[in-house]
């Protein structure tokens, strides 16, 4: 199946939505997607077993092979990971930041890389294990010249899972699209709040190329970049919208997945 029929929601106003049916192309059958032209690509990332509802054996055995992915992805100097997300029906009961977010957006504006140095300068052990992996410090990350935000999403249950990621081509997205909201926490963390873009409907003269890769399997992740401090500086595009659908195969199962947004410091 080339495309397919799905209904979404754009951001409307304050945290409220408007549902749209759009056509997601199928991108495994789409030529050159690249997350630095469209803002994601889908990669081959094989990674041995974990038990993916222990927080600290992620933590232990998942973090550094994706800073080594994200730092080939990029060509940075040092990619740090330092926390993840499990998305699966028991953490969405703990917390419904924990949920598929089923609204489009990307993650951060054009003010994250003042955020991100403020929480590696103020908060004294941020980052701390990333950093030591690195063989860096804080400060090396407060005084880089350029920062970016890739981040890197996998499937870890059966498919068809019930609410896959799709992505929206970011050369389809204007900045007058974005609308910026505050998130002074996330699920109860205010370590480093935040604004985020929620993602208007296009008007009628245009639309946005929305794309999803069914099916994901465990060795496939999708890179995204959310922020890039250069672009964001020349008034570039950084974002890269997406959000849940809800996928109406029979016997589509409960999302299991695996996020992590790895800070890429270039110096």
């Amino acid at each position: 199946m080339s495309s397919f029929q799905a209904e979404i929601h754009y951001a409307k106003g304050d945290f409220d939505v408007e549902s749209r049916t759009v056509t997601l192309e199928n991108g495994r059958r789409v030529r050159g997607l690249r997350w630095a032209q469209q803002g994601f690509e889908l990669v081959k990332s094989p990674v041995n077993a974990c038990d993916w509802d222990d927080e600290a054996a992620v933590a232990e055995r998942y973090y550094a092979p994706m800073e080594a992915l994200a730092q080939r992805l990029t060509g940075c100097d040092h990619a740090l990971v330092d926390a993840h997300i499990a998305r699966n029906p028991q953490n969405a009961q703990r917390h419904i930041d924990y949920a598929p977010i089923e609204f489009a957006h990307s993650d951060f504006t054009a003010t994250y890389g003042a955020s991100l140095r403020d929480a590696y300068r103020v908060h004294e052990g941020y980052g701390a294990a990333a950093l030591a992996r690195a063989g860096s410090a804080a400060r090396v990350v407060d005084a880089a010249p350029r920062l970016r935000v890739l981040q890197l999403w996998r499937n870890v249950g059966p498919v068809p899972m019930d609410r896959p990621l799709a992505f929206v081509d970011a050369q389809t997205v204007p900045r007058g699209d974005l609308v910026t909201f505050h998130v002074p926490s996330y699920a109860g963390d205010d370590t480093v709040p935040f604004d985020t873009f929620g993602l208007q409907a296009p008007p009628a003269s245009r639309a946005h190329r929305w794309v999803t890769f069914p099916d994901m399997a465990l060795d496939e992740v999708v890179a995204f970049r959310t922020f890039d401090s250069d672009l964001a500086r020349d008034g570039g595009t950084f974002w890269t919208p997406h959000t849940a659908f809800v996928d109406r195969r029979a016997g589509a199962h409960p999302r299991r997945s695996i996020e992590v947004r790895a800070t890429c410091v270039f110096l």
